[in-house]
């Protein structure tokens, strides 16, 4: 077996075990977190609609959670990278409106601060928002993120 078909297997059986994880969780924080994984799963692996699918299931299911406002992120997250301001604009303004004072309305902040510069300024500022933290990231550290790194 060659590595890209390992590769495929273990994710085929990450997928498997995380939902496994979600139907066996007794509380609404760990599924939505595990939720969040198996999304985080999903994008790694291009299954973007699969992805924005588990996101929107956390936002319907615990949209008080914690968990609803990382899912706005990763979800505009996404359509920033398919060339979409709007759609990232109309998520990050959710996530503010919905989860003030919070970490995640601070990220949103931020995000939206880069997008206006980068609009009022295209040939100076920064054009691209940096991309959300990496699946094995439990949480994303920042929005827009400082990179992909790991956490224990």
């Amino acid at each position: 077996m060659g590595r890209r078909e390992e590769a495929n297997t273990n994710f085929d059986a990450s997928e498997a075990d995380q939902r496994e994880r979600i139907d066996k969780a007794l509380g609404a924080d760990e599924k939505s977190n595990l939720m969040l994984q198996l999304g985080n799963i999903y994008q790694y692996r291009d299954k973007k609609d699969q992805a924005r699918a588990t996101y929107a299931k956390i936002v319907e299911q615990y949209p008080k959670n914690r968990a609803a406002a990382i899912a706005l992120l990763f979800m505009a997250d996404m359509e920033r990278a398919d060339g979409q301001p709007k759609k990232t604009q109309d998520l990050l303004q959710r996530v503010i409106l919905e989860f003030p004072n919070t970490p995640e309305s601070n990220q949103a902040m931020r995000g939206l601060e880069i997008m206006r510069r980068a609009a009022a300024h295209p040939t100076t500022a920064t054009t691209t928002l940096p991309s959300a933290p990496s699946a094995v990231q439990a949480q994303p550290s920042a929005f827009p993120g400082v990179g992909r790194t790991a956490t224990a």
